[in-house]
């Protein structure tokens, strides 16, 4: 993997392991699902934002369009899932960040993208 494409695969990642961490949370900790919705809503933000910039800092470098239409479909899933499990709130915001993404995939690149290098 380039050095470029590094720190949009770590955000990508660093959004899905924390919403997977917060659903191991909410499953195992019953103090925590009483709380819903409110740590689900600011948990799925967290990762969604993530997701999101993952896919704006990948078109900054000139990334492929596929990966800003793969972290549509995470979002995508994950919002289903969010919705079944958290609620249509949390799952609201996981859609906000697959719109975000979904426009980022529909632009394409952008043109001040880092070129590559030999």
């Amino acid at each position: 993997m380039e050095d470029r494409y590094k720190l949009p695969a770590a955000t990508m990642l660093a959004g899905l392991f924390a919403w997977l961490a917060f659903l191991a949370l909410h499953l195992t900790v019953q103090p925590v699902a009483a709380l819903a919705p409110w740590p689900s809503v600011v948990l799925c933000a967290c990762a969604g934002g993530l997701v999101a910039f993952s896919g704006f800092r990948c078109r900054q470098v000139g990334g492929p369009t596929l990966g800003n239409i793969v972290r549509t479909g995470l979002s995508l899933v994950l919002a289903g899932l969010s919705a079944w499990l958290f609620g249509w709130l949390a799952a609201g915001v996981l859609l906000v960040a697959a719109c975000v993404t979904a426009a980022l995939a529909l632009v394409g690149p952008a043109e001040c993208a880092v070129p590559e290098t030999a």
